[in-house]
């Protein structure tokens, strides 16, 4: 073994390393010192577009619902307007919208737009003078009234020769003289104001019956009045009230089958309205109509139930009615015909009996031409006053 003293550098082997790491930490601080802060790199914001994002359904609060635009009327513009010109209305909707116009409280009529979202109605009538409001409605698929748009006000001013339905003031607080009513042949001439003789009204069909054919439309209205017919706004056809008030058009093949709604108006010679009847709905089956041959109209009877026949198609159900009440059911045989009585005895008076074909649910498809009886009640026998002379008693006969 040697006496020789070991050195740092033996004991410690690592000890140089140590001192590098130190000098080499001194080193770099120095330098950073001397060099100072680094800048701090400025990073430039890169435009983006903005993304639109839509809105999701929130829990809390329904989604926006956007309401439908309501149609408009575009002409004719007031100024445009004049007593005796035809009623032509145009306006913009939503494309296939149907819509509804009014004149005040009065339906003038309906119409459909177009794909562009114009509609144009013809009313078929004449501007009269006075003050009109117009107005329309959009429907929806269920004919049901939806949204309107903002009513229009008017005054028609009257024309040479035109009636006037109101007198307008003139300077210095004097009101003019009010013209007579124009005249119509066979027409009474009145003061036009409302009453019953301006009344127009629809007797047949009766609403509510369902038949084959409607061979004509009958009414009422004020003698000598243009009467026309309209099925919503299509002009099934017009004709003149007779003397009586009384009016016939015929309409055979005019309503195919399916239901149909009808109203009636009434005009004089001039164009002023007389009345508008109210509507009428009814339906045209495809099903041929039964027929009711017993009873026969105009019958008197003591028979409370009377027998009941007709004929109809092979294999159909036929549901007679007295009045607005069933009161039997018969099933048509193979050779076309039925027969039944009446389940309950009919009440005395008089009684109107149609046969009515129904489907298996039991609605109507087709009815007969209604038949009025008269069911005659029973002979009152009035009881033996003290009037009347007694039999006489076996005491009382004298024996010969």
């Amino acid at each position: 073994m040697s006496d020789q003293p070991i050195s740092v550098w033996e004991r410690w082997p690592d000890a140089w390393r140590l001192v590098g790491l130190i000098l080499s930490s001194v080193i770099l601080a120095i330098v950073l010192v001397l060099r100072g802060p680094a800048p701090v790199p400025v990073v430039e914001p890169t435009p983006s577009t903005p993304v639109a994002v839509s809105p999701g359904t929130s829990p809390l609060s329904p989604p926006p619902v956007t309401p439908p635009s309501a149609p408009q009327i575009v002409a004719p513009r007031p100024d445009e307007i004049k007593a005796g010109a035809p009623i032509i209305i145009e306006g913009t909707a939503s494309p296939g919208e149907r819509v509804r116009v009014y004149d005040g409280p009065m339906v003038l009529g309906e119409a459909q737009s177009d794909e562009q979202g114009r509609w144009r109605l013809e009313v078929g009538r004449v501007w009269t003078e006075g003050p009109h409001e117009l107005r329309v409605v959009g429907l929806n698929e269920a004919g049901e009234e939806v949204i309107a748009s903002e009513p229009i006000a008017l005054f028609v001013p009257a024309v040479e020769g035109a009636p006037t339905s109101a007198p307008t003031p003139q300077a210095g607080g004097e009101t003019p003289t009010v013209p007579p009513t124009p005249t119509v042949p066979g027409v009474r001439v009145e003061p036009r104001r409302p009453s019953l003789r301006m009344h127009v009204s629809i007797d047949e069909p009766r609403s509510g019956q369902t038949m084959q054919d409607v061979p004509q439309v009958t009414g009422v209205a004020p003698a000598g009045a243009i009467v026309r017919v309209y099925e919503i706004q299509r002009l099934v056809g017009q004709t003149v009230a007779e003397a009586d008030g009384a009016w016939q058009l015929e309409t055979t093949g005019k309503f195919p089958a399916g239901d149909h709604l009808i109203w009636a108006e009434a005009l004089a010679e001039d164009g002023t309205l007389l009345g508008i009847s109210r509507s009428i709905f009814f339906t045209v089956s495809s099903s041929p109509a039964p027929s009711l041959e017993l009873p026969t109209s105009g019958t008197r009877t003591r028979e409370t139930r009377p027998s009941l026949s007709g004929t109809g198609e092979p294999g159909a159900v036929v549901r007679i009615y007295a009045d607005t009440r069933p009161i039997a059911e018969a099933a048509v045989d193979e050779s076309g015909r039925w027969k039944a009585r009446p389940e309950e005895p009919l009440p005395p008076g008089r009684h109107i009996i149609r046969a009515v074909v129904v489907d298996e649910a039991g609605r109507p498809k087709a009815e007969s031409q209604p038949v009025g009886i008269v069911v005659v009640g029973p002979t009152k026998v009035l009881p033996l006053t003290g009037g009347e002379h007694p039999e006489p008693t076996p005491a009382a006969v004298m024996e010969p």
